[in-house]
């Protein structure tokens, strides 16, 4: 996706909402908008388009990025379970094609995921695997530190 497109999608998520974004700015521009439209005697409406209609718009959301899909050598990962004698009940960073147990969560949205992301539930009450984007690894030890 385009950045143009991105501006574009957030404009009219916050047009539909009239403004109730968390930044400052887009609610500036969804207020300027807002106001040119009313001055102007134009109504705004924004649809959702299901992904399966919306072929050409959904297109990159829906191509596979093996590429960027880390995951533990399944051998390794078996044998090291086997070692700890400890089956972890969750894959807290996964997704439909590198999870090692389900359920998972995604990273991403992901069809198969039981949540996406998995900052916004407790780790607690879990035992889990974390295989987590090096990208988020401070993240992961901030919320493991709490």
């Amino acid at each position: 996706m385009s950045s143009e497109e991105l501006i574009i999608r957030l404009l009219l998520s916050d047009l539909s909402k009239v403004g109730t974004s968390h930044s400052r700015k887009q609610n500036q521009l969804t207020r300027i908008i807002w106001d040119w439209c009313l001055d102007n005697e134009v109504w705004l409406t924004a649809t959702h388009i299901p992904g399966k209609e919306n072929v050409l718009a959904d297109a990159q959301s829906r191509k596979s990025r093996k590429e960027t899909e880390w995951t533990l050598d399944r051998q390794i990962f078996q044998k090291a379970i086997k070692k700890i004698a400890v089956m972890p009940q969750i894959d807290l960073f996964a997704s439909r094609l590198n999870y090692q147990i389900k359920p998972f969560i995604a990273y991403q949205p992901d069809p198969e995921a039981m949540a996406i992301n998995s900052f916004t539930i407790a780790w607690k009450p879990y035992r889990f695997y974390a295989f987590p984007p090096f990208s988020v690894i401070p993240q992961v030890l901030q919320k493991l530190q709490e």
